[in-house]
C-alpha cells in the first residue's frame, strides 16, 4: 500500500517582495489550504514564525489581518515571518470531530500544529535554524506540561482538603 500523501506546498504566488500567497496540502483535511506569509526585509538571518489566527470567519469575510489592521507597518521592522491562515471560517481552528455537511472536514488544530511547522520550516531551512526549530519544540512540550499541571490541579482543588499536586514542583523551565 502506498503512503498517504504528506503535508507539502502546492503553489505560491509572490504579491510584493515581502508579501507571499501559499497554498499548502493538509493530508487531514486532504485539500489545499491558503496562507498569507510575510518575511522581514531582511533575510540574512534565522528568525521564528508568528502564525496569526484570524477572528471568527477565518479571514473568508474580511474581516482579516491585512484588512482590519496596519500588521504591514507594525511589522515593517520586525525580524519574524508570519504565516495567517486565510480560510476557516467558524470553525475557530479546531478539529472536529465529525464531518459537517457545509465546512467539511475541520482539522485546524492538526494541520496548524503538526502538519503546517515543518512545511513552513523546510521551505524558509536556509533562514531557520536548528535551534530556533528545538526552541519551538521545546515550548510546544512545556505548553503542553503547563497544561496538564492546569488540569491536574483544578482536579485536585475539587478534592475536600487536597493541597496542589507534588508533581507541581517538578515543572521544567520553559522560559516563561
Amino acid at each position: 500500500a502506498s503512503a498517504a500523501p504528506a503535508a507539502h506546498v502546492d503553489s505560491t504566488e509572490q504579491i510584493d517582495d515581502r508579501h507571499t500567497d501559499m497554498y499548502v496540502y493538509s493530508p487531514s483535511m486532504d485539500r489545499n489550504i491558503p496562507l498569507q506569509v510575510i518575511k522581514p526585509a531582511d533575510t540574512s538571518v534565522p528568525r521564528p514564525t508568528l502564525y496569526l489566527l484570524n477572528g471568527a470567519g477565518g479571514g473568508e469575510d474580511g474581516a482579516n489581518w491585512l484588512n482590519q489592521t496596519k500588521i504591514l507597518d507594525f511589522l515593517e521592522d520586525k525580524n519574524v515571518n508570519v504565516v495567517i491562515p486565510a480560510e476557516g471560517m467558524f470553525t475557530y481552528y479546531t478539529d472536529w470531530i465529525e464531518e459537517d455537511p457545509v465546512v467539511g472536514v475541520a482539522k485546524w488544530q492538526t494541520f496548524l500544529t503538526e502538519e503546517l511547522p515543518p512545511v513552513i520550516d523546510d521551505a524558509w531551512a536556509p533562514r531557520v535554524s536548528t535551534r530556533s526549530r528545538a526552541c519551538r519544540w521545546r515550548r510546544r512540550r512545556c505548553s503542553r506540561w503547563r497544561s496538564m499541571l492546569r488540569t491536574s490541579t483544578v482536579a485536585s482543588r475539587r478534592t475536600a482538603g487536597a493541597r496542589r499536586p507534588a508533581i507541581r514542583s517538578a515543572r521544567p523551565t520553559c522560559g516563561r
